[in-house]
């Protein structure tokens, strides 16, 4: 009976052991990365201009800016949203401040006229303007019939508010608040209109950062890029001292046909691929998916992607950066 009693005891603590066995991942704070991921063709964001939304006098401007999300919040680390749509004629995003989030206007094809700081200049397609959070900005579109091609990234501010930089982890997404909802935590100056249109104001020379001119002459040439095929272009238009959260680069890259950007990862930056122009190939990890103008490729830190134009015209994108931590970047290629 004594060994009986002894090995019922040792069955129940060894019972006991195996059922508070926790993985290392569980209820560490990675458990959310071990979550699986979406397949990668259901991650890129196609833009249809069927899908997107009229927006009046968006932030009191005039006219009329037709809005789809490409991505949508947290599709990369601290993104509120990407939208892309046409500005149509003679119409503006007006005079407004973001006090939670940095935000960039890229026009595509129209030239505009972007403000920023009440400083307004005329700029020639394509182009971007970054406003960092806690500057207005404004952009308008003085075609009388030709809309404008245009894209807006926003990445929220998480450092503490201090020195003028910005708000809190707790901030709203962007200035976007719960609707139809009493919301405890709203705050109405997160996102402030100026009241202005901006639609007829006095044109200086640009005194705010831009991207420059999106275009080939402005960028070099990089054989075997990341062990890629042939010769490609690029350029890094933005860096992170353009921007007050983790935002750190806005690059320009254009791969000729049958060339190709080889393996490689980034271990602590997130990246938004959009093409511009052209189409092309993009691998991450072991998925494949075609993509073409107009989608947004979402890259977590990590992932192991690369880039190829199989086609026989330029396959052009703009890459959108953002650092796990302000200002540290890397890159690592993969055989």
């Amino acid at each position: 009976m004594k060994i009986k009693h002894i090995l019922t005891a040792l069955l129940v603590i060894i019972s006991f052991s195996s059922f508070c066995i926790i993985p290392d991942d569980q209820g560490s704070g990675n458990s959310q990365q071990q979550k699986p991921k979406a397949p990668l063709a259901q991650r890129i964001g196609h833009y249809d201009k069927s899908k997107a939304f009229a927006g009046k006098n968006v932030h009191d401007g005039t006219g009329t800016l037709y809005m789809q999300t490409l991505l949508n919040r947290d599709a990369v680390t601290n993104l509120n949203f990407m939208h892309k749509g046409p500005l149509m004629p003679k119409s503006s995003i007006g005079h407004h401040f973001h006090f939670d989030s940095d935000e960039m206007f890229l026009i595509l094809d129209g030239d505009c006229e972007f403000t920023v700081n009440g400083h307004t200049a005329a700029l020639p397609a394509p182009v971007g303007v970054p406003c960092p959070s806690r500057n207005s900005h404004a952009v308008y579109n003085p075609s009388a019939d030709k809309a404008a091609d245009w894209v807006n990234f926003n990445v929220r501010v998480t450092a503490p508010a201090s020195a003028g930089q910005g708000a809190g982890p707790g901030a709203a997404p962007g200035g976007f608040g719960q609707r139809g909802s009493f919301n405890y935590s709203a705050d109405p100056t997160g996102t402030f209109n100026l009241g202005d249109d901006r639609s007829s104001v006095k044109l200086e020379k640009p005194t705010f950062i831009h991207t420059g001119h999106l275009v080939k002459d402005q960028m070099r040439p990089y054989a075997n890029m990341t062990g890629g095929k042939d010769t490609v272009f690029y350029r890094r238009a933005l860096g992170p001292s353009a921007f007050v959260s983790n935002w750190a680069f806005v690059d320009h890259l254009l791969i000729p046909p049958k060339a190709s950007v080889g393996k490689h990862f980034h271990a602590g930056v997130d990246e938004v691929y959009l093409v511009i122009k052209g189409k092309g190939v993009v691998q991450v990890n072991d998925e494949t998916a075609e993509v073409a103008y107009g989608d947004a490729i979402p890259i977590r830190a990590g992932e192991i992607h690369s880039l190829e134009n199989n086609s026989n015209e330029p396959f052009e994108m703009i890459i959108y950066g953002i650092a796990l931590e302000k200002g540290k970047l890397d890159i690592t290629a993969v055989k």
